[in-house]
């Protein structure tokens, strides 16, 4: 099954939301990423995964050069050592990811699709985007 068929409900609490949205609107003239914490998503009886985001972790050290942003070596040691210092239980994962069009709408582009198919390879794994300067955002 790919990402596009599998029926996904998203939870997403509120203090990731705001993170999110405040990472974006910090940076409207660059794109920026991070990774959606939650714990780790089970198959419900009815088939739909229920994916809960409960923690943000911007993505540091990251690369921005012509319109994109890469994620480094050093943004994923980054976020993993921040997933432990917030989460040490290490009943949380990485859920997804989310990154920024400011000024240019919300799409994934073939960037985007080969991050999202090369890096989050789990069904229920997602991407939101936000554009910060139409004051919009999606999954």
């Amino acid at each position: 099954m790919n990402h596009s068929q599998t029926p996904i409900t998203i939870l997403l609490n509120d203090a990731p939301r705001r993170a999110m949205q405040a990472h974006a609107l910090a940076h409207k003239d660059k794109e920026v990423a991070g990774m959606m914490i939650g714990p780790r998503p089970e198959k419900q009886p009815d088939g739909f995964y229920v994916v809960e985001i409960v923690d943000y972790v911007a993505a540091k050290f990251t690369i921005i050069r012509d319109g994109s942003v890469t994620i480094t070596a050093d943004s994923w040691r980054y976020v993993h050592i921040e997933m432990a210092k917030r989460h040490p239980d290490h009943r949380t994962c990485i859920v997804g990811w989310t990154h920024t069009h400011p000024g240019f709408g919300l799409f994934l582009s073939e960037s985007d699709l080969f991050v999202q198919c090369g890096f989050f390879k789990q069904v229920w794994q997602v991407a939101a985007e936000l554009d910060p300067v139409a004051r919009r955002a999606g999954f």
